[in-house]
This record gives C-alpha cells, structure tokens and sequence, in this order.
C-alpha cells in the first residue's frame, strides 16, 4: 500500500510512515491562447533556485495555434535570455517515416528548438506531450537539459523524440524557463513544474 514499517525505538510499538516521492510538484499552469508559458522564480509560488539540485517540467496535452516547433529559453533575472549561447540536438524518428527524420542539430542559437519537426495544430491528432529536465540551474558551470517527447506533424503518425542541450553564454544563475512556439501562440496545455529530491 505504499508504506514502510519501521521502528520508532525500543519497547515502542511499530510505526507506518509513509515513502517519500521522488518529485515535490511546484506549479502548474494550464495555457489558454497564450505567446507563452514562463515559470520564474519567487513569481507566483514558483520555486526554481538551489531548493532542488534539479527540476522536471511536464507538459501534457499542448496544442499550438498553428503548426509549429516547441521552443525553450532559460530567464535570468526574470528576463528571458535571448542571446546566440544555446547548443542542442534532437534525434528521433516516427511510425510513417524513417528513423532519424526531422532531426535538429545546432550551435549557437538564441534558444532550445525542443522539437525536430513542427506539431500539427489539429487536437486529435496534435497533442504533445514532453518532459524536460534542467540540473542545477544555480550551478556555476554551464546549464545542461535533456527532453524526451511525443507528438504528432502530420495527420497520420507519431512522432518521438529526444534530445539535450547546453546554455554555455556565461556561468550566473538561472532563475526560470520560458517555452514558447516558434510561430504563433500556445492555444491549451497543461505545464507543471516538479522539483527532485536527493534524500
């Protein structure tokens, strides 16, 4: 049932207490026709600091207005940084096209391109859903992430994905994600952010 026995000491009776979960959710938000979804810390009950040595993002149910790719940036200060330091990879393939199709590999850029290929704007069949984890974004090293992903660009078949990146423009800080469609807006989704516990 999801306990553990142990016990409290001698001569005292046992006791139940129960098994901790990996994750501590923080935040969800659930866009509606929105340009995009920002979690900044200290910002409306976001925790995104040294509280976790590394944090989850799960989006679920993302329908773009528009067919479009998934786009990530890191915030410092609160302000999304736009500068060419982001360096990624995508690897993927799907049920109607050959493996490694869509792929995206690139140096230098202003943001993470999450996907591969652009996600059909069409709810039955264009729903994503992904997760994506960042490691120690108060780290004076450089910021690392990797993803993995499911989706739809076609009216037909699925898509998978996985990919990892690096912001290596400077060594301060990050205190928040901001994801966004490379053209158009985020019509719904469902965006919650968790930290990891070590212990």
């Amino acid at each position: 049932d999801g306990q553990v026995l142990t016990s409290t000491g001698a001569g005292s009776p046992p006791a139940f207490e129960a098994v901790s979960a990996d994750f501590v959710h923080i935040k969800t938000v659930t866009a509606s026709n929105v340009s995009a979804v920002d979690f900044v810390n200290g910002t409306s009950d976001v925790v995104f600091d040294a509280t976790y040595t590394s944090y989850q993002i799960v989006i679920n149910d993302l329908v773009p207005a528009s067919d479009a790719h998934v786009h990530m940036r890191i915030m410092q200060s609160g302000s999304a940084v736009t500068s060419s330091d982001y360096s990624f990879f995508t690897h993927g393939g799907g049920s109607d096209v050959s493996a490694g199709n869509g792929n995206s590999n690139a140096d230098n850029q202003a943001e993470f391109k999450l996907t591969g290929q652009a996600i059909y704007d069409v709810y039955a069949s264009g729903n994503y859903f992904g997760i994506i984890n960042c490691s120690k974004p108060t780290t004076t090293g450089h910021k690392k992430f990797f993803w993995h992903q499911s989706f739809a660009s076609d009216g037909d078949g699925v898509k998978g994905q996985f990919g990892a990146g690096q912001f290596d423009g400077n060594t301060s800080a990050i205190n928040g994600l901001s994801f966004y469609m490379d053209s158009g807006n985020i019509s719904s989704g469902n965006f919650s952010l968790y930290g990891r516990k070590t212990s």
